[in-house]
């Protein structure tokens, strides 16, 4: 199991790699410093222990150093966006990391959710602060981005007008060459499924079917064995 460690944006800061920023509160164990927050060697050496155990073939040399600087970057990104979501009081609370710990739990057995978390040298503490993180960081971008992101019905069809391929959908399969394409009219449809027995049915102008007809080609995909994906 690979336990959710997201991680977002470039890295903006960083006043040390591998050998310590020198502040003699954290000594040498301190890799990076976020707005007065440190991010320490050993927090850095067990998401490296983590990610190696998922990887299967242990990194050497050059590859083990460039792990451990891609996670020193991620977990900077990651101090960015929780103080950025402390300031906008999006925090994850504990109800919603215990959902999502429960969410984690429920295909497991303890026995087996414990064996999990050894084998990715993660504790239930870490398991629980990815998560936290996760939920707050979710929370920052759906706040300034997702939210504000606003496209219209008739924006999504002026796009696909200009956009869409020339012959439409079913000639752009076609000229794919993926595979081969048979056109066929509502009034048709049916019967021409029921005789090619086509791995996929591309509605490319569903608008433009009568009720009976769309019935009839719904039916047939209904009851179709093995099951036929219709694309509208």
């Amino acid at each position: 199991m690979k336990f959710p460690v997201q991680f977002y944006f470039p890295v903006l800061i960083l006043c040390a790699i591998f050998s310590g920023c020198g502040d003699s509160q954290h000594g040498s164990d301190m890799m990076a410093k976020v707005n007065g927050r440190a991010i320490s060697r050993s927090e850095v050496e067990k998401y490296y222990q983590n990610q190696s155990a998922n990887a299967g073939q242990k990194p050497i040399g050059e590859q083990s150093e460039s792990l451990r600087l891609n996670i020193l970057k991620q977990l900077i990104d990651q101090e960015i966006m929780m103080q950025r979501a402390e300031k906008l009081g999006l925090l994850a609370t504990d109800d919603e990391v215990d959902r999502k710990l429960n969410e984690l739990k429920a295909p497991y057995t303890k026995e087996q959710f414990d064996q999990k978390l050894k084998d990715s040298h993660m504790s239930l503490d870490d398991l629980r602060r990815d998560v936290r993180r996760n939920l707050t960081i979710d929370k920052v971008l759906n706040k300034e981005i997702t939210s504000k992101i606003n496209i219209s019905d008739k924006e999504i069809t002026d796009f696909y007008n200009a956009n869409k391929p020339a012959g439409g959908l079913a000639q752009a399969f076609a000229d794919a060459g993926a595979f081969p394409v048979v056109e066929t009219s509502w009034a048709g449809a049916e019967t021409a499924a029921a005789e090619v027995k086509p791995a996929a049915i591309v509605l490319s102008e569903p608008g433009s079917a009568d009720s009976d007809a769309a019935l009839a080609i719904a039916r047939h995909v209904a009851t179709a064995a093995p099951f036929i994906p219709m694309i509208i």
